[in-house]
């Protein structure tokens, strides 16, 4: 499983769509609501596809896991945010 390729691209981009979506709850501005609806709309097509290709066991982990990621990353994406929205 390591060794296919679109294992470590869906890892990277539901890394990547979740620190977003974490980034995005300390930031405002008017289109606030819409950037968390698509990046909700695409992680939830990143977790089908997760369950499309690997099954719905990989897809509860990467559902785990991504609620695991969230956690860890969530000082710093207020470090970020606290950081974009000082200048």
């Amino acid at each position: 499983m390591f060794e296919n390729i679109w294992w470590w691209v869906i890892i990277i981009a539901l890394a990547f769509t979740t620190f977003l979506i974490m980034l995005n709850g300390f930031l405002r501005g008017k289109w606030k609501h819409h950037t968390d609806a698509v990046l909700s709309a695409a992680l939830l097509a990143l977790l089908v596809l997760s369950v499309i290709l690997f099954g719905w066991f990989i897809a509860l982990c990467h559902l785990i896991g991504l609620f695991v990621f969230g956690a860890l990353i969530y000082s710093v994406a207020a470090r970020i945010a606290a950081r974009l929205l000082r200048h």
